[in-house]
C-alpha cells in the first residue's frame, strides 16, 4: 500500500489539525481566544488551500457533448484526475 494516495491531503490536513489543537490545548497559560483561534485559523487555512488547489470544473454538461467532442475527428486529450 502507498503511503500517498488520494486521501493523502484529508489525511493530513487531519493530523494537522490534531497537533495544532493539542499545542493550542497545551500550551501554559494561553488565553482562551488563542486556544479557540488557533485551531479555527488552520481549518480556514486548509479549507482556502483545499479550494484554490482543487481541479477546475470541465465545460462539459451532458455526454452528448462528450461524445461529440470525443469523435470529432481530432486528437483528444484525456486527463484523468482526482480531487483529493
Amino acid at each position: 500500500m502507498w503511503l500517498v494516495n488520494q486521501f493523502s491531503f484529508v489525511l493530513a490536513a487531519t493530523m494537522g489539525f490534531i497537533v495544532v489543537a493539542l499545542v493550542a490545548w497545551r500550551w501554559r497559560r494561553p488565553s482562551r481566544l488563542i486556544r479557540i483561534a488557533l485551531p479555527v485559523l488552520y481549518l480556514i487555512t486548509v479549507l482556502l488551500l483545499g479550494g484554490l488547489f482543487r481541479y477546475p470544473d470541465s465545460g462539459i454538461e451532458s455526454v452528448e457533448e462528450a461524445d461529440a467532442r470525443l469523435t470529432n475527428g481530432q486528437p483528444t486529450f484525456l486527463m484523468f484526475y482526482s480531487n483529493y
